[in-house]
């Protein structure tokens, strides 16, 4: 997000006047000295307001992904972005990033720009099996494929406005972050961190001891499988016998 800050200091007089201007964004850095009457301060912040409109609208077009707005991306084409802020090759890479958000916003507006931090969205980077930082996935109508260039702003505008990615296979649909594997590790995922949390809360709160919660919970998964196996067992033994062939009587 941009932010700015302005710092107006004045005398009595307005005759000595400093002024300070920040505007960060990403790289964007701007401080400004100047001292005048009171036309000179309203010039001051016309300017300010300039470069506001030019340096601090870039970022907002990144869409940040959650495990609540992935859907979106069934549909349209999109660069995703999965980094760490502890990862100094995502921190390099990060104003590119930016840069070609910007760049392609007009000669490719229906390309979108998405972020995952994965220290965050852990189940959402599970889901797409992210093993290295910063790793890149183009989107196009449900379709995934892993970006293999370099993490450079020109490969990876000519990836997008050269299509590229043609280059590559998608990924196929029993294995794509979007498709029944990804929603079952999603899940999976869900679950693990859900059973992380009660034991944590039964051994450090409740004081309960580790191994009684270990056991506990294994005779709970055991249960828990022999019973859809019974299940399964008896809906099979059902349907063989709804659709087995009727034998006539002699």
């Amino acid at each position: 997000m941009a932010s700015a800050s302005l710092i107006f200091s004045r005398s009595s007089s307005f005759l000595a006047l400093s002024r300070m201007v920040k505007v960060v964004d990403g790289c964007c850095f701007c401080v400004m000295f100047s001292s005048g009457t009171m036309g000179r301060e309203v010039a001051l912040l016309a300017f300010c307001l300039v470069l506001l409109g030019l340096c601090g609208t870039g970022e907002a077009d990144v869409v940040e992904l959650t495990d609540s707005n992935v859907d979106q991306l069934r549909e349209g084409e999109w660069m995703i972005k999965f980094h760490a802020p502890w990862c100094p090759a995502c921190q390099q890479f990060a104003a590119p990033w930016i840069s070609l958000d910007r760049k392609l916003k007009e000669s490719r507006p229906d390309v979108k720009f998405a972020d995952v931090d994965v220290t965050v969205q852990t189940v959402l980077s599970g889901r797409f099996l992210i093993q290295r930082l910063p790793t890149l996935f183009h989107a196009k109508d449900g379709q995934y494929r892993v970006y293999d260039g370099e993490r450079s702003e020109a490969d990876v505008e000519a990836y997008v406005t050269e299509e590229r990615w043609k280059n590559t296979d998608p990924l196929p649909w029993y294995s794509s972050p979007m498709g029944p594997s990804g929603i079952v590790l999603g899940h999976a995922m869900v679950a693990g961190q859900y059973l992380e949390n009660w034991y944590t809360v039964l051994t450090k709160k409740q004081g309960v001891p580790s191994w009684l919660v270990i056991a506990c919970g294994a005779v709970t998964v055991i249960t828990a499988g022999m019973l859809i196996g019974l299940a399964l067992v008896v809906c099979m033994s059902y349907f063989n016998k709804a659709v087995a062939p009727q034998v006539p009587q002699p």
